[in-house]
């Protein structure tokens, strides 16, 4: 209820009140409960889910636009070892709850939120995989999700404290024991490996290493050139739908961009940061977009040799259809630097560790 009031509060700064602020609380508070009472029913009902082991985990993170989505789609939906959640799986994490929900599944199948994410960026259905952030947000409201659809809307006239603020609200040592509690529920009786793909564990690695057995961290990097505008094409497009983006003012667009921009530029430095410690540990493989997209043999490879997963005919076979596709790929979602007040010159003197380091054009 507290995250909830102060999400509000940063939108009414922003906007002034709305009516649908009443619904947002009364939203919050129900989808709290629920997931409140039915995660405690599950103690009762599945208490051995709560003893479920999670070896090997794998753990797949990027900035948004880099080629997680679709890898995490890929290896979700073709290989059969591999356990991730579904959009549904987190709005309703409690087993007890599913057993509920699950024989409707088949009339809602086709719900899609066109209205919110745009299809030609971001594909997003009930029963398609997504990344574990969207868990966080339902259950916290909070997390780097948050922080991008709500608190880039505040007024942070200091780096230092919308940095120490981006941290602080993104690296929170209860998101990966949450994300823990809940994969146990989804690995329960299944056999299978956990597969996470999320943006925000970035600032949570060390707890992660902590907390779970011999994790395997995938770590995947794209052309700011390319990765940024995408992210800030996709996020105004949400922000359409949930605050009418286009009729705000100049100034506040402005500060929305800036925020967004900034948000990008951190999140690079961390992951740079990150790739360096991390360069000689076995359980870390770093590859770039550019791979994916111009050597997807040989980077699935690498990708196979360092997760330990098997070449199943099912993930043989789908592996060779990707193949020839990505030869002739070309993606729907159109956008520029210049939409955004940004220049090609700004992006690469901003980003220039990146593209002196990393092989991304």
């Amino acid at each position: 209820m507290k995250k909830t009031i102060e999400i509000l509060k940063i939108l009414y700064r922003a906007f002034g009140f709305r009516f649908k602020y009443i619904g947002i609380l009364l939203f919050r508070s129900f989808i709290a409960a629920l997931m409140n009472v039915t995660l405690w029913l599950d103690r009762i009902f599945f208490p051995k889910a709560g003893r479920q082991k999670i070896e090997d985990p794998l753990f797949l993170i990027g900035h948004l636009r880099s080629g997680t989505t679709f890898l995490h789609r890929f290896l979700s939906e073709n290989c059969d070892e591999l356990r991730s959640f579904a959009m549904w799986e987190m709005v309703f994490p409690a087993l007890s709850m599913r057993k509920i929900i699950k024989p409707f599944l088949p009339l809602v199948k086709n719900m899609s939120f066109d209205g919110v994410w745009d299809p030609k960026i971001h594909k997003t259905t009930l029963l398609g995989y997504e990344t574990d952030d969207i868990a966080l947000s339902m259950r916290y409201f909070d997390g780097l999700l948050s922080w991008i659809y709500f608190h880039c809307w505040e007024n942070y006239e200091d780096d230092g404290l919308f940095e120490r603020d981006l941290v602080k609200i993104s690296g929170q040592d209860k998101f990966p024991e949450y994300l823990q509690e809940v994969h146990k529920k989804n690995l329960y009786g299944s056999g299978k490996r956990m597969f996470s793909k999320s943006f925000s564990l970035l600032f949570s690695l060390k707890h992660i290493e902590e907390i779970y057995e011999n994790p395997r961290i995938l770590l995947i990097i794209r052309n700011p050139l390319e990765a940024v505008p995408s992210m800030l094409s996709l996020e105004t497009k949400v922000q359409e739908s949930l605050n009418n983006y286009s009729r705000q003012t100049p100034e506040l667009k402005e500060r929305f961009l800036k925020n967004l921009y900034h948000t990008s530029l951190f999140y690079y430095k961390m992951f740079d940061r990150l790739a360096d410690e991390k360069a000689d540990s076995p359980n870390y493989l770093l590859i770039t977009h550019k791979q994916l997209m111009t050597d997807f043999d040989s980077t699935f490879e690498k990708i196979i040799d360092f997760a330990g997963l098997e070449r199943s005919e099912k993930f043989k076979k789908a592996l060779e259809i990707r193949s020839e596709k990505q030869k002739s790929f070309k993606t729907e979602h159109v956008y520029s630097l210049e939409q955004f007040n940004l220049t090609e010159e700004q992006v690469r003197k901003d980003f220039a560790f990146v593209f002196e380091k990393y092989d991304v054009e």
